[in-house]
């Protein structure tokens, strides 16, 4: 729990510092391609993973904006859960979707606000030494969120809100069952806009 509060205090201090650099610049949200990255908290519907200590959440994507308003992205969502205290259980998830975003608010402007829908292949890999498993499944994932951009012209902010829907079958010897990697998260990140 005490690495969770540590990572939010971290971006947090991150923001503001960026904040700080970028406000005198006139933030024209006006570029062809956007790169970036966020870090946040992620909530799963499976309450068994979020009794897991220790708490990676992070998304990364590139953005092409055709026009003002409409836009398509690859973004990835990647989870690594570990648990710190006696390391026997272990979760990592990676999903890859290609998105549609629409910005629905202040497209070209300084501040602006889009949403988007994504689909692609996620991967997951679990580890319980007390229940015996070791799982590694594939499927395909969807993805859906809110975004805020903030910033300059090339250098800014995102703050977001994510839905994901994961759920991997697997059979391991005579073990089978779902993991439900599905959920929500929030988080902020930075962008570069070129």
């Amino acid at each position: 729990m005490a690495g969770r509060f540590l990572l939010i205090k971290a971006v947090l201090v991150l923001t503001c510092l960026l904040m700080a650099i970028s406000t005198p610049i006139s933030a024209k949200a006006e570029n062809t391609f956007v790169l970036g990255f966020s870090l946040g908290d992620f909530n799963f519907e499976d309450e068994d993973f979020n009794d897991i200590d220790g708490l990676l959440y992070g998304t990364e994507f590139l953005e092409w904006y055709p026009s003002e308003s409409w836009g398509l992205a690859i973004k990835t969502h990647k989870f690594y859960k570990n648990e710190s205290s006696n390391e026997d259980t272990e979760l990592l998830m990676y999903n890859a979707h290609l998105s549609v975003i629409w910005i629905f608010m202040g497209p070209g402007s300084d501040l602006q606000a889009g949403v988007y829908a994504g689909y692609g292949p996620g991967n997951v890999t679990y580890k319980n030494k007390t229940e015996d498993l070791d799982i590694e499944a594939s499927t395909n994932t969807s993805s859906g969120g809110l975004f805020i951009d903030w910033g300059g012209e090339t250098f800014g902010l995102r703050f977001g809100i994510h839905t994901v829907s994961a759920s991997f079958d697997y059979k391991d010897g005579d073990n089978s069952g779902t993991i439900n990697g599905s959920g929500t998260s929030a988080d902020i990140g930075v962008r570069v806009a070129f």
